[in-house]
């Protein structure tokens, strides 16, 4: 019987030491004043829509049901946030 020989490449490629490439300086594209600028319009636009939001459900909630009661005083704490916020 023939005896079959394994052949065990040892991997050289793969185990390089060399420290990858620096990537080069990229300038922003958006100067960070303006960013955080877009960054607040876009935060006062999501608090709009949530006020109008609890504005459309405040009055769907009754206040004999407890459960509504507390969703309803929720719903109030978070508009008042909301609108002082706004300002």
């Amino acid at each position: 019987m023939s005896e079959t020989k394994l052949n065990i490449k040892e991997e050289t490629s793969t185990k390089k030491t060399r420290s990858p490439p620096k990537k080069a300086k990229v300038e922003q594209s958006v100067p960070q004043k303006k960013k955080l600028k877009t960054d607040a319009d876009k935060a006062k636009e999501e608090f709009k829509q949530a006020k109008e939001y609890l504005d459309k459900l405040i009055p769907l909630l009754s206040a004999d049901k407890p459960a509504q009661k507390k969703m309803k005083d929720n719903a109030n704490t978070m508009l008042n946030f909301i609108n002082s916020q706004l300002q």
